[in-house]
């Protein structure tokens, strides 16, 4: 039976008791063009499976094997498969991969011009592994308890947004989505995720798209430009955050001399030649839109998203500039991208006597909590 989109959003957010131990997200940990030459290590001392798509082929148990690929084909341990994909299976309760240990199953495929190495893991898990990755085991356990539940919330909104666009995964493991890197051993983090199991963040009915970083910066949300607050109102929230403010991370400066900063600059951009000035473009947020830079040879634009990914130091989208004799300075509040979620306010909200239920409902406003069900 074919189930409209309707259907799996019910199926996902009705309140129950029941356990979910099957639902299962699939994690793209790596993709290349189907031309190159990639090499994948997989070992266990439990030993695995490796299945095959077509019927009738007797799987295959290994301790140790290398995957990789060459002229769009698979092969095994150096050996020629004829097969398009391959499923890993194991027979414990983890696989290694490259010496990290994972949770569930790899599936390795050809798909479209793409090659793909998937981790099938249990959603309980996967959210294990991210808290390991995007939260501090250390912090109070309440602060991990919000960030579970915003993180399950998170890859739910992107599970249904996979069925309804037939992506081959779910998620994809980078800083773009959640960072996640296998098995998470911290009991602190493991008790956060148990005592919140299957619990996500709904409004009108569907998982939201939670987005969190690591300080907000005392932005306020709403007054952000170009942002699709129609589809994703929850992430427009109107109260500015001051939790944030009393931490260290709150402030931030970056200076480079003129001669490091043209140079970088012209890397990427040679026709920026002998800046003589530098302006900015906010929207009423505060957020920098875009970089001019008053050359010798006119006045050039750049993305403030470009020039972000040129200076490390840069640690968010909030920022002055002063220019003045050989030095350039950026002088910025934040660290990330402003929405959702702000870590370090929700660590001064647990101070202050909140709890979970309470930081999720300041940072994610118009929201219910729910539970999944498959």
């Amino acid at each position: 039976m074919k189930l409209s989109s309707r259907t799996l959003v019910t199926l996902l957010l009705i309140w129950t008791s029941i356990s979910l131990p099957e639902f299962q997200v699939k994690v793209l940990l790596d993709q290349a063009p189907i031309v190159d030459k990639i090499k994948w290590n997989f070992s266990s001392k439990d030993q695995f499976k490796l299945l095959f798509p077509e019927p009738g082929n007797v799987p295959k148990t290994y301790t140790n094997l290398t995957i990789s690929t060459k002229n769009q084909k698979l092969y095994l341990n150096g050996n020629l498969c004829k097969f398009q994909a391959v499923k890993l299976i194991p027979l414990g309760n983890t696989i290694k991969l490259n010496g990290q240990p994972f949770h569930g199953n790899f599936i390795i495929k050809f798909n479209k011009n793409q090659t793909l190495l998937v981790n099938q893991v249990e959603i309980e898990n996967y959210i294990c592994s991210v808290l390991k990755t995007e939260c501090w085991p250390n912090w109070p356990k309440e602060i991990n308890k919000a960030m579970a539940i915003s993180a399950r919330s998170y890859v739910a909104a992107q599970v249904l947004e996979a069925r309804r666009t037939k992506r081959p995964f779910h998620i994809k493991s980078s800083p773009y989505h959640q960072t996640y890197t296998g098995v998470n051993d911290n009991q602190e983090t493991i008790a956060a995720v148990t005592e919140t199991k299957g619990l996500i963040l709904g409004h009108n009915g569907k998982p939201i798209l939670a987005m969190f970083d690591s300080c907000c910066g005392g932005v306020i949300p709403a007054l952000m430009e170009n942002k699709d607050f129609k589809t994703y109102p929850y992430l427009a929230r109107t109260e500015r955050c001051n939790f944030c403010k009393p931490f260290k991370v709150y402030n931030w400066n970056a200076t480079y001399s003129k001669q490091d900063f043209h140079q970088t600059i012209a890397k990427s951009h040679p026709k920026i030649k002998n800046i003589k000035k530098i302006s900015l473009k906010t929207d009423p947020a505060g957020i920098v839109k875009r970089w001019s830079f008053h050359s010798s040879n006119g006045v050039h634009h750049l993305d403030a998203r470009i020039v972000y990914g040129l200076f490390k130091n840069i640690k968010s989208y909030c920022f002055s500039v002063q220019h003045k004799s050989n030095l350039i300075t950026v002088n910025g509040t934040g660290l990330g991208h402003h929405l959702g979620l702000c870590q370090w306010g929700a660590r001064q909200m647990v101070d202050e006597g909140y709890n979970y239920s309470a930081i999720l409902k300041f940072y994610y406003p118009g929201t219910k909590l729910m539970k999944l069900r498959e």
